[in-house]
């Protein structure tokens, strides 16, 4: 248990079908961490959400993005046009694009690729 002054509450953005997001899940409960999970593909985010997800990322907006979708790869967007608004349009309309996993405070959001790297959050 989480003091919320000491530790700020994490959300896990979550896909059960992904081997790194089972990962992650599986070192934030062996670390005993208090956390909220979000299985986004059947409760997706919404724009504000995602737009806020996209501020707290330390890297391009782009990012949050799997460009090796299928559906992403057949929408044909050049690279320079993936502004933060556009991506976040993108994930709400079509949740499957968003990369995973990731997990978030108040203060940061990680996309945890090597799943270990959610150490950096706890």
């Amino acid at each position: 248990m989480t003091n919320a002054g000491t530790n700020p509450l994490l959300k896990f953005f979550h896909n059960p079908s992904c081997s790194k997001s089972r990962a992650v899940l599986e070192l934030l409960q062996d670390a005993e961490k208090e956390f909220y999970k979000l299985e986004y593909l059947e409760n997706p985010p919404g724009k504000e959400e995602i737009v806020r997800l996209i501020d707290l990322l330390d890297e391009p907006a782009d990012k949050l993005l799997r460009k090796h979708e299928e559906l992403f790869l057949m929408m044909a967007i050049p690279e320079n046009e993936l502004t933060p608004s556009l991506v976040a349009g993108l994930i709400e309309r079509h949740p499957i694009l968003m990369e995973r996993p990731i997990v978030m405070t108040e203060q940061r959001a990680l996309i945890c690729r090597p799943p270990n790297k959610v150490f950096d959050l706890l």
